[in-house]
């Protein structure tokens, strides 16, 4: 099955993953942890989306490759910032 990145990156939100992927990344949380760790102002399903897709990602070793897309794309300059801090340090 091939994943498609950039899919999953869009329909979590480039900012929204770097800015929670401690959150995303934590194979110790369950997926209900990381669903009520998301803002409040998300709807429970949108926040069920956004979950399954970073788990998507890291399941399959992608989380390198989804942050130099975040470091190389046109989002919010905060979201580039902390995605090549989480790069360096990898």
């Amino acid at each position: 099955m091939e994943i498609n990145l950039v899919r999953l990156l869009n329909s979590i939100g480039k900012r929204v993953f770097v800015e929670y992927y401690e959150v995303f990344s934590n194979n110790k949380m369950s997926k209900d942890e990381k669903i009520a760790k998301l803002p409040e102002e998300y709807k429970i399903d949108g926040s069920r989306i956004r979950v399954n897709c970073a788990n998507k990602i890291f399941e399959s070793g992608l989380e390198k490759k989804a942050l130099n897309i975040i470091v190389n794309s046109r989002t919010e300059k905060k979201a580039i910032e902390k995605a090549k801090t989480l790069l360096k340090n990898m």
